[in-house]
């Protein structure tokens, strides 16, 4: 019984050990995350990764960010496959590997996928959409716009119709004819009726009546209105959280809006409180705890105590993001980290920021 029980332990031991093997072998399969940012090098585009090791060498004539693993780039007087009838179809799809998608299928217009789906130009400049394996599911459109919001409705324009349709090309609302309609943004669409301005939900129905003069997008619970020339914010119930007492705003963005008054840029909470008070020149809106601030012709960044925590030196800079931004001195861009440190040195005649290439990314 001794012997058996040791044998009991000493098969568990190596079970245990062959199953440890497993998961090692498991773990290290999974891709260690990376952020990857085009660049222009001798007038070409490619792509490099966020230690600035190269990643696609520079060879396109124009590219798009990667968005779903893939980006779309220009190749002159690429006509193979060109899709859908389309006539000198000059942009294909990559892989990070540098590989072309969808067998070579060429398009006739720099796009970019998001949300599962990607805007394509057919025959007779008609606007359509394709899946992620590359096939046609919407097309004949006079106007098309992306899938902008989870619940996968797309304003669409065709003939003498107008609304949204879903993936599957069917209406789901219709829209009277010459009404404008906005892109679905966190479960709503700005739409007129009667040159007045009201948010409608996936169904159609209103959630906030046709009471506004000018409405912009939902983001983070807000949505600025116009009235009298300035600009407030409401919230999805349609009540004015911020009074309108501000000559220009942005969306907020990681609970701060940046908003101009008496000439002045500043930044107010989501309750209209104001945290960073208004005396800079030109400000952006903020990006991991960063916003880009202009002083004396010049490029720097604050915090969001209003602090200027990268000195204004630079001619250019790109917002934040994953950690770097792009920033221009001379003729040059190079990276810098939110401490203002260098860590991809000037060599860019142009930059874009660093993403996630798996997840939606817009251009």
């Amino acid at each position: 019984m001794k012997w058996k029980t040791l044998g009991l332990f000493v098969g568990l031991l190596i079970i245990s050990s062959c199953n440890s093997k497993e998961i090692e072998e498991k773990e290290e399969v999974v891709e260690a995350k990376i952020f990857v940012a085009w660049v222009k090098q001798d007038g070409q585009y490619g792509y490099i990764r966020e230690n600035g090791d190269t990643l696609i060498l520079p060879q396109y004539d124009k590219v798009t960010a990667f968005s779903q693993g893939k980006a779309c780039v220009k190749i002159d007087d690429y006509k193979e496959k060109a899709i859908d009838g389309v006539k000198g179809g000059k942009y294909v799809f990559i892989n990070l590997k540098n590989e072309k998608q969808f067998r070579g299928s060429s398009f006739s217009k720099l796009t970019q996928f998001y949300n599962d789906y990607a805007l394509i130009v057919t025959s007779k400049r008609k606007k359509g959409m394709i899946n992620e394996q590359g096939e046609i599911v919407l097309k004949g459109f006079d106007s098309l716009e992306a899938f902008y919001d989870k619940s996968n409705l797309a304003y669409g324009k065709k003939k003498k119709e107008q609304g949204y349709v879903d993936s599957t090309g069917n209406w789901v609302i219709k829209r009277p004819k010459g009404e404008f309609c906005g892109n679905f943004y966190n479960g709503l669409a700005c739409v007129s009726s009667k040159e007045s301005f009201g948010f409608i939900d996936k169904n159609g129905a209103y959630a906030i009546p046709p009471n506004l003069q000018v409405a912009a997008d939902f983001v983070e619970g807000r949505a600025a209105f116009l009235y009298k020339g300035k600009y407030g914010f409401i919230n999805r119930a349609g009540k004015i959280l911020i009074n309108p007492e501000y000559e220009d705003v942005f969306d907020f963005n990681e609970g701060l809006c940046v908003a101009q008054h008496h000439g002045n840029w500043g930044a107010i909470d989501s309750m209209g409180r104001v945290v960073i008070d208004f005396k800079f020149e030109m400000l952006r809106k903020f990006h991991d705890g960063r916003a880009a601030v202009l002083i004396n012709d010049a490029m720097g960044f604050i915090d969001q105590k209003g602090e200027l925590v990268i000195p204004a030196t630079y001619k250019e800079v790109l917002d934040f993001k994953n950690g770097l931004a792009a920033v221009r001195k001379e003729n040059e861009f190079g990276y810098i980290n939110r401490a203002g440190e260098v860590v991809i040195p000037f060599q860019f005649e142009k930059a874009g920021s660093f993403v996630d290439p798996h997840v939606s990314n817009l251009m």
